[in-house]
């Protein structure tokens, strides 16, 4: 009888921090899982797009002109490729947790020509009543 009076709220505390560390650590992958969807899907969209083109300033000559559109287009070729890079990895990072997404990473051009279905494909993933998914836990 002397030992109830220890054990068991030795024992209700115990239960309490399993249960707050099991609810921490499915809270912490759920987010981790919506980080990397959004992350994707964030990517994906800029590197849809990038500016082209600025109109000409009154007081610049035609050659500098020239030499800032040049200049403007190496620039925006490189953020493009890099951006399309990323999408690639974040698309990487969200394939164990949606396989739909696979047909897109093995393309290397879906990033640039595809980034509206992958956006479209990974917020349906998104949607809790979309379809049940099988998390890998």
């Amino acid at each position: 009888m002397t030992v109830a009076p220890v054990v068991v709220p030795l024992f209700s505390v115990l239960l309490g921090a399993a249960m707050t560390y099991w609810l921490n650590v499915r809270s912490r992958k759920r987010n981790h899982i919506e980080d990397a969807f959004n992350e994707a899907v964030a990517v994906a969209d800029a590197s849809n797009s990038y500016l082209r083109h600025v109109s000409k300033p009154a007081e610049m000559s035609t050659d500098d002109y020239r030499a800032l559109l040049a200049g403007m287009a190496k620039t925006a070729v490189e953020n493009h490729t890099q951006r399309c890079g990323e999408a690639r990895e974040a698309l990487a990072r969200v394939l164990p947790y949606e396989p739909a997404v696979k047909q897109y990473y093995e393309n290397a051009e879906a990033a640039t020509k595809q980034a509206d279905t992958i956006i479209n494909v990974l917020r349906d993933a998104q949607r809790p009543h979309a379809r049940p998914r099988r998390w890998p836990w």
